[in-house]
């Protein structure tokens, strides 16, 4: 284990019989040292500048050294210490004073220790203490070199000539001078408080100064320090309160007087004059890594040892030395901010990049410095200049090739992030949980045109150009620790396919937004975006970030430029986002970066660095636009069952493992995908109306609840799983529907004209428009809602109480069933009959409830009108297999041919669809899985024979179409006798694998006999004797003996109704009068109740009945049986038989025979 210093020093290692090991963590220290600057040989004066005296050229020299030493002077090495609390003011700081090797070694501990006595007054203000050291250990050189600094600073007469160790009468003068110039400014008023020592005449005299004269120089000493610092002396003492005095290391012991001790040059030999080892160091150390307290050995008779000594940094330290450039440079903190999603919080990028800082236009960097402390890189630019315009930039690239990078991993919770190099190569191998310790930083990455937060503002900001003239040295702010710039490495931007980030204008200069009509517009406050994000802590659920409160499915984000700041994850939080949704286009967000391509242009604004979104990104991302023709309805070949006739208009987006989810099947962790269904349209007032009959909300309620609504209410827990394959992945599919924004909308000039409606966010798919009129309906490109439709409307398809197959009851909701024919989906009720007119064909009256013979919008038969709670039927719960022809997409689109568009993500796995719940406490899962091609089509039967005869050369006949249904919710809840009863649960349940429609196509004619007919009497009369005693025949099922795809399978009859040649109204002329060629019997229905002996009379498949047929004999008649007694399971061999026969089942394939059962 690795520990520092200060960690190891508070443990108490005492243990017996045990061995222990611990690694001690090198402390991370910066050394400002000056060497021969601040002392004359034996003196404990810190000199203004470079020593000039005799003692001070005793001893080897450097050249290296000697060129700093012309930059660094005593004041302005301290002027460096208080600079560096302004780099970093959580800094701590010890003082380390040095004697050289010449003299004994108990001098040199004592000389030393007032050398270090001296500085630590100066830094802290204790002009008593400094001036009493001064007062015991100076040299006349000293005094003398300090003079002339002055004199030459300041322009006082107050040089005492050469420096000679001698007081002789130039140096009296001087010093006469000298005093003379502090008492000026101590007699003035404004400078009285700076200058406050009221000197005794004949100073100067003195050939050894005495406490007085040194607070003299103290005061001139603070004078020059403001100046150099550039701050008045009040400022100073307030950055000696918070800057030195409360950041001393061990406040108790603020120097360590080291003698003799380590010196830095020749420590071999004693004795040994060196300008080197004459030195003091300051040492500053990071706040978590500072020692707290100091124990140097007691003992000063011999010279310390490298093991004796706490502080010797090639034993425990990694030292930088601090540039005394540095007192003139830049300083700029800066933070690097990111959101850990092992940590859920907003972190800063932990120490390891290298940074660099330009002027625009220069290809070499800015000689510059830099510092790490918690979470914070502070950068010292040199040589930067007012005019100059300056900008930052690192890279993580570490090798050519396939580059290694630098990442920030995090092990857990409870670990310090740290930087790592890899590959992508090998993060992209990375299982999704192993990936999440792995956060991506930019490539290249450059603050020009960054957006900047500053001034301890986290929200707020803007491009780093606008922000950086507020700092020095163009404007009059410093950053600081605590208010340092910085950048989200997790702000977005979209971009185009190839990374151009002027998105819908590749060949422009800009990013633009769509109108209406597509055509190119100007970003505005009218833009919309949408960020979809997954929620970690919730099982990777898709949610919109912050809904905008008028149009909930877009995000509440100012979109007036390409760049998104605003954060998606919060503390504690775990969101990952997926894409962002703007002019109908999908930008995919994953770990790719905006990155210098040849369009990106720094003058327009581009961003390096940042994280992209990326335009159909197809490294994780395909979709399909599907639609039925949106002007004659028809569904060209490609569109296969995606979409049904009239019926379907939207976008099919695949994303790929952009999470993870236990399986509903087999309860193992598995990466999820996501197919998101979308759509959009526009809402208009349709041209039966005006906005004021459609209330003030209209548009609101239709665009903000109506669309949410319809979205809750699809968005099911549903997965789709591996059925075989390699790709043991989850799919999750999601819809997200979207009203487009209109900006104007222009009434019609004349009345039934149609509103003209303008707006932007792209040309819509629908033109939705709202009525006062009742009723709905959806075509691909046009729709018709009334105003009401927009929320569940209570009571509206008889009880809400009814409770479906997960436990839940279900309101209808029109806008969900409207949806789903913008989504794919036919109706699962049958059409009512109707009686046409010859001349156009338009409906002269309707047969409420009886089902017609043409159903375009409808599977044939009707096979689901008995699941009367789905969604499709009386607009109340999704179906399981309204969601199949998604599914048939995947398929198809994973298969083995290289132009599929999932193959390189699926590799030809076929999946089906689970849903799990809970009822009565339980664990409940519904599987639906209908991958045979005969099966896909739900609404297509997988076998149909027409004009079936029930028996050899009988009566009966029919046509059958058998539907499979794979599970789901329908094969759970059929159950006919629901019909009269709906709170009714079959018991036990029966769960069917087939629906086997039985339809009988019935031409009906109704004749005036003795009575007149009413068009009230035709439909009594119809469902009476016909339809009724025909359903009541949904008492059977069939079962077969062996497992197969159809081992049970209901029977449903569905007679169907064509009205012919009906008496009234009159003329009769007006009305078809032509039997339907297609019918399997024509009806000719007397009016003649009362009649005694009623009968049926069979003219080939002509039947004419009297009014008082016995309902029996006419339903055995049209089912083919003629044996005596009321009709039961026994009477229909021939459906068994051809059962066996059509699904193939032979002796040969192990048999299997079916038996006709009664529903319990």
């Amino acid at each position: 284990m690795t520990k520092s210093i200060n960690t190891l020093a508070k443990k108490n290692l005492a243990t017996t019989h045990e061995k222990y090991s611990e690694q001690v963590k090198r402390a991370k220290v910066e050394i400002l040292e000056m060497e021969d600057v601040l002392f004359h040989l034996n003196s404990a004066v810190m000199l203004p500048d470079k020593p000039e005296g005799k003692s001070s050229s005793q001893g080897d020299k450097d050249k290296e050294l000697d060129k700093k030493q012309q930059k660094l002077s005593g004041l302005r090495a301290l002027a460096i210490v208080f600079r560096q609390y302004e780099f970093d003011p959580r800094k701590k700081i010890l003082i380390a004073a040095h004697t050289d090797t010449s003299g004994e070694v108990e001098p040199n501990f004592v000389l030393s220790d007032k050398r270090g006595k001296s500085v630590v007054s100066l830094l802290s203000g204790d002009k008593e203490t400094w001036a009493k050291t001064c007062a015991v250990q100076h040299n006349v050189e000293d005094f003398q070199q300090i003079m002339k600094y002055f004199y030459r600073k300041r322009g006082w007469e107050c040089n005492p000539g050469s420096i000679d160790n001698k007081c002789g009468d130039k140096t009296k003068k001087a010093a006469k001078n000298f005093f003379d110039a502090y008492r000026t400014l101590h007699d003035d008023p404004k400078r009285k408080a700076e200058f406050s020592e009221s000197l005794p005449p004949g100073l100067h005299e003195n050939t050894k100064w005495p406490e007085i004269a040194w607070k003299a120089v103290y005061d001139f000493y603070m004078d020059e320090l403001c100046q150099i610092l550039q701050i008045k002396r009040s400022h100073l003492e307030g950055m000696r309160k918070d800057r030195i005095n409360a950041r001393w290391v061990d406040p108790k012991r603020p120097y360590v007087a080291c003698g003799e001790s380590f010196p830095l040059q020749h420590p071999e030999k004693s004795n040994y004059r060196s300008q080197k080892n004459r030195r003091v160091e300051f040492l500053f150390f990071k706040d978590k890594e500072s020692p707290e307290k100091i124990d140097c050995p007691a003992q000063i008779k011999t010279k310390h040892v490298a093991s004796e000594c706490p502080l010797w940094y090639d034993q425990h330290m990694t030292v930088e030395y601090v540039n005394p450039d540095y007192l003139d440079c830049a300083a700029f903190h800066l933070k690097f901010s990111y959101y850990d999603r092992i940590q859920q919080d907003f972190l800063q990028v932990p120490e390891g990049l290298h940074l660099y800082a330009y002027k625009v236009g220069d290809a070499k960097p800015l000689e510059t410095g830099h510092d790490y402390s918690d979470g914070i890189y502070t950068i010292r630019v040199l040589n930067l200049k007012k005019n100059d315009t300056l900008y930052f930039a690192f890279s993580t690239i570490k090798s050519s090739g396939s580059p290694i990078r630098q990442w920030v991993y995090t092990k857990d919770k409870t670990a310090t992030p740290v930087l790592v190099e890899k590959t992508a190569d090998e993060i992209s191998k990375l299982d999704f949980t192993a990936r999440l310790n792995y956060y991506d930083l930019p490539p290249e990455w450059q603050s020009r045109n960054y957006f900047t937060r500053h001034d301890g503002k986290e929200e707020a900001g803007d491009s780093f150009e606008t922000i950086l003239k507020n700092y020095k040295p163009f404007g009059g702010k410093a950053t600081a620790p605590d208010k340092p710039l910085v950048f989200s490495l997790d702000d977005i931007i979209l971009v185009d396919d190839q990374f151009g980030q002027d998105i819908n204008n590749a060949a422009g200069d800009k990013p633009q937004d769509l109108d209406h009509t597509d055509t190119k517009v100007d970003l505005s406050a009218n833009s919309r975006v949408a960020i979809l994000y997954l929620d970690g802590q919730k099982d990777y659920d898709i949610d919109i970030f912050k809904p905008l409160t008028s149009h909930p499915y877009f995000s509440d984000i100012k979109f007036t430029k390409n760049l998104i700041t605003d954060r998606i994850n919060e503390k504690g939080k775990l969101r990952f986002p997926l894409t962002a949704i703007f002019c109908s286009s999908f930008y995919l967000i994953s770990d790719k970066r905006t990155k210098i391509t040849p369009k990106f242009k720094f003058a327009q604004g581009h961003i390096l660095g940042a994280r992209a979104a990326v335009l159909n990104d197809a490294a994780i991302h395909s979709f399909s636009a599907v639609s039925a023709n949106p002007n004659d309805g028809t569904v060209a070949a490609d569109m296969k069952d995606y979409v049904q006739s009239w019926c379907g208009n939207y976008e099919l987006h695949y994303v790929h493992k952009c999470g993870v989810r236990k399986s509903n099947i087999d309860g193992k962790e598995k990466p999820l995908s996501y197919l998101i269904i979308y759509w959009n349209g526009r809402y208009a007032v349709r041209s039966d109306s005006t906005a004021a009959e459609l209330g003030a909300n209209w548009r609101e309620n239709h665009e903000k609840f109506g669309i949410t609504n319809s979205m809750t209410r699809t968005n099911r827990p549903y997965l789709i799983e591996k059925k075989d394959g390699s790709a043991d992945i989850i799919i999750r599919p999601y819809y997200y529907y979207e009203a487009k924004l209109v900006t104007k909308e222009t009434a019609p000039a004349a009345a039934g004209g149609n509103w003209a409606i303008e707006g932007v966010g792209g040309k819509h798919k629908c033109r939705v428009e709202v009525s006062k009129v009742a009723g709905a309906w959806m075509q691909p490109a046009l729709a018709k809602f009334h105003f009401a439709n927009y929320q569940a409307e209570a009571g509206y398809y008889g009880s809400d109480a009814y409770v479906d197959v997960d436990g839940a009851t279900y309101t209808p909701l029109t806008n969900h069933h409207e949806m789903g024919h913008a989504t794919g989906l036919f109706d699962d009720y049958l059409y009512n009959a109707e009686i046409y007119k010859i001349a156009d064909g338009s409906t002269l009256h309707t047969f409420f409830g009886l089902p017609r013979f043409s159903h375009p919008f409808t599977a044939p038969g009707g096979p689901y009108s008995l699941d009367f709670l789905a969604r499709m039927y009386n607009n109340r719960s999704p179906r399981m297999r309204d969601y199949w022809h998604f599914i048939n997409w995947i398929n198809d689109e994973s298969g083995d041919a290289t132009n599929k568009k999932l193959k390189k993500f699926l590799d030809g796995t076929v999946f089906k669809l689970s849903y799990k719940y809970k009822k009565d406490a339980a664990d409940k899962l519904l599987l639906l899985d209908l991958w045979d091609t005969k099966y896909r089509d739900t609404c297509k039967p997988a076998y149909e024979t027409d004009n079936f005869g029930f028996t050899g050369g009988g009566t009966g006949k029919a046509d059958l179409l058998l539907y499979r249904l794979g599970g789901g919710e329908t094969a759970n809840t059929l159950d006919p006798k629901q019909l009269d009863d709906p709170a009714r649960v079959m018991n036990p349940r029966v769960v069917f694998d087939g629906i086997l429609v039985v339809r009988h196509k019935l031409g009906i004619r109704f004749a005036n006999d003795t009575h007149v007919w009413n068009l009230a009497a035709l439909s009594t009369w119809l469902k009476q004797f016909t339809q009724k005693p025909l359903r009541d025949l949904d008492k059977f099922y069939l079962e077969c003996s062996r497992d197969n795809d159809f081992k049970r399978i209901i029977m449903l009859f569905m007679p169907h109704y064509q009205v012919y040649n009906a008496p009234v109204p009159t003329p009769t002329a007006d009305w078809v009068t032509a039997a339907p060629a297609d019918s399997h019997f024509n009806l000719i229905i007397k009016a003649n109740p009362g009649k005694a002996g009623p009968t049926l009379t069979a003219a080939g498949k002509n039947l004419t009945v009297d009014y008082d047929i016995d309902k029996t004999t006419l339903v055995k008649y049209l089912i083919g049986k003629t044996a005596a007694g009321a009709i039961d399971k026994n009477d229909f061999p021939s459906i068994l038989t051809w059962a066996k026969n059509t699904l193939g089942l032979t002796p040969a394939s192990g048999g299997g025979w079916f038996s006709m059962k009664d529903l319990p």
